[in-house]
């Protein structure tokens, strides 16, 4: 991620900045670090805890910041943590209570300090629950929102053009889940489950832009239902190259590669706010239109005089002219120019101007131009925080508070505050292993040079990355008679496939990493094909096409990964399945992908019984005390 690799490059070698990584792979952040952790996957929570009770126990901790900006007494939380002892976190990660000691020291002890997380520790079945525990080592130390500390997104809003059309009247099942009420990004890769199980009824499903059955867990189970013409009756898609889903679509739309259209961006990836566009550098090739030019097209065949009140909303000329139209009741962009501003410039605010030698943003003298820190700090008599008598801006919460408390957590049953729980697959009741001698944790992971699973067809990045073998540690290859290069079988609850081994002693001796970017069979570039003539959606021949060189030898691991959620935020835990690693068997070929969707299904199952409404919800690790809170702080819980 080019703006965060950037600003730890330069605190590493500017400040001299210490970089500690957990991670169960060797990534290169973590070949760049001065430690690396190959913890078990899904333990990052109880590190960061018993990390924070370390902190707190020491009198490391920013005491008045805890008990002046979050809502929860500095005194309360160091009661709840010393559950969580770096004893208890040794036995479950791996990683050494000495060493958890001895960093989370080091961390309290360093102003600024700050952590980094997202995928690794959320995407597990309980990854909500990691997350909010890594985020209290910041908050506990004081480092939110101060140079070199954790700072909050820095985005800045755009909205739909005028008029707007209303929301739908009545909420769908795919749409709003009553099984997972508090996650807000939905639990999109459910929804085949819950279409073939008759909780939502589809007349026509719209595609855009997506390859649920190559990209999402359970891929198999997508593309049999996708195919099957009583559960979906039409089918379409968006789509701007063949792929797994649009194969299957009964109508493709041809739409633009991000070089042909027109589109508003505003990331909140660097420190100071800004909107940007996107604009076309060449007319769509071959039969491509633009996204909303073919849905106004659409729109005005189904409403041509306007009756059916669908029409007014896409009264625009062409898509730039929407785009035009979005930003048109942005405060301060009019006053210098609107989108013929943006235009020119590309983006705005325009703060300075970029130093090609330092990387950085630079006044007209040369000097660098600081961003804003501290905006919840600032008072203010309409702010939403009170603290000591005084109004200030606060946080995005309802009290202006850093909510170390989660309230929704608690109405839903949930643990109100950060807490560990272990994996169901992976750990008995008791705090014992489940795995038996030869499971294994399958994980996936993302190549540097690649945008996830969108880019095996640049033939430049292909060329750098085109294979996909399956990492596995050395003492475990031994253990198991695999040599590096040795074709394997990967075997899942619900399937296998069938790839090389990368024998490394970078990863964890319990588990095996496969990336999710190879092995689509389609695209000339993927498929390594250099002799085959052009296909009838291959667009323009490329003329250095006849200089592949490689092999294609990616194997894509979605099949055989079920699909899980995350009860709280519903996220896929990408990192979770048991497996086991065998060398491959007669008859076994590069490639080979079998999957059981009857089993996909039993997986879908077990994990709903996690979700709010099941039956597992409220089992909690029996060697997690939740009953040490005050009752007022939790009333009903696990």
């Amino acid at each position: 991620m080019n703006p965060y690799s950037q600003r730890i490059a330069e605190g590493i070698a500017d400040n001299k900045a210490k970089l500690v990584t957990f991670d169960v792979r060797l990534s290169n952040t973590a070949g760049r670090s001065d430690e690396w952790f190959p913890i078990f996957p899904g333990t990052d929570g109880i590190v960061a805890l018993a990390m924070a009770n370390v902190i707190m126990q020491e009198g490391l901790a920013d005491i008045d910041f805890i008990n002046d900006w979050t809502n929860y007494s500095a005194d309360k939380l160091s009661a709840y943590l010393k559950q969580f002892t770096p004893e208890m976190a040794e036995k479950y990660s791996g990683m050494s209570a000495k060493d958890i000691k001895r960093i989370a020291i080091e961390f309290a002890s360093t102003k600024p300090a700050t952590t980094y997380t997202y995928r690794g520790p959320a995407k597990h079945l309980y990854g909500s629950y990691n997350e909010r525990a890594i985020m209290l080592l910041p908050i506990i130390t004081g480092n939110v929102e101060k140079k070199g500390g954790y700072c909050l997104p820095r985005g800045m809003d755009y909205d739909q053009p005028e008029p707007k059309p209303a929301g739908g009247k009545e909420p769908s099942y795919l749409s709003t889940p009553p099984d997972y009420p508090l996650a807000e990004h939905k639990v999109s890769h459910l929804v085949p489950f819950w279409i073939k199980e008759g909780k939502q009824k589809v007349s026509v499903y719209m595609n855009y832009m997506c390859c649920e059955g190559y990209t999402h867990p359970a891929a198999s189970v997508w593309r049999e239902v996708l195919m099957d013409e009583k559960l979906i009756p039409f089918s379409f898609t968006f789509s701007n190259q063949m792929q797994e889903t649009a194969n299957l679509m009964d109508i493709i739309l041809p739409d633009c590669s991000y070089l042909e259209r027109h589109d508003p961006e505003s990331m909140p990836s660097s420190l100071w706010p800004w909107v940007g566009i996107r604009q076309a550098v060449i007319k769509p090739l071959g039969e491509a239109i633009e996204y909303r030019e073919t849905l106004k097209s659409i729109i005005h065949k189904i409403d041509p005089d306007g009756k059916r009140g669908m029409k007014k909303y896409w009264e625009f000329k062409n898509a730039e002219d929407y785009v035009r139209r979005q930003f048109d009741n942005i405060p301060g962009l009019k006053d210098v120019g609107g989108y013929d501003f943006l235009k020119k410039n590309g983006v705005w605010p325009i703060y300075g101007t970029l130093d090609p030698a330092t990387g950085k943003i630079v006044d007209k003298n040369g000097n660098e131009i600081k961003p804003e820190y501290g905006i919840p700090y600032k008072e203010d008599a309409n702010g939403k925080a009170t603290i000591r008598g005084k109004k200030y801006k606060g946080f995005g919460t309802s009290d202006g508070k850093i909510n170390i408390h989660a309230a929704s957590y608690e109405k839903y049953g949930f643990n109100p505050l950060p807490t560990f729980k272990a994996h169901p697959w992976h750990w008995n009741k008791d705090g014992s292993s489940k795995l038996k001698d030869d499971d294994m944790i399958l994980t996936t992971f993302k190549w540097n040079v690649h945008t996830q699973s969108r880019t095996p067809n640049v033939k430049w990045l292909t060329e750098i990355v085109h294979s996909n073998p399956a990492w596995l540690n050395k003492a475990t290859a031994d253990k198991l008679g695999i040599k590096h290069g040795d074709l394997i079988r990967i075997t899942s609850p619900v399937g296998y496939i069938v790839t090389k081994a990368r024998v490394t002693e970078g990863i964890h001796p319990k588990v095996v990493a496969v990336s999710n970017t190879l092995g689509t069979k389609f695209g000339r570039v993927a498929a390594a094909k250099k002799n085959e003539p052009p296909s009838m959606w291959g667009g323009t021949e490329d003329p250095d096409m006849k200089n592949i060189w490689w092999k294609a030898e990616g194997v894509n691991p979605n099949d055989i990964i079920p699909a899980s959620a995350d009860p709280i935020g519903g996220s896929q835990g990408w990192y979770d399945t048991v497996v086991k690693v065998t060398p491959a068997k007669a008859g076994d070929k590069l490639g080979d992908v079998k999957a059981d969707n009857s089993k996909h299904f039993e997986f879908y199952k077990e994990t709903m019984q996690y979700a709010y409404t099941g039956s597992k919800h409220r089992e909690m690790h029996p060697e997690v005390k939740v009953e040490k809170l005050p009752p007022a702080e939790l009333k009903t819980g696990h």
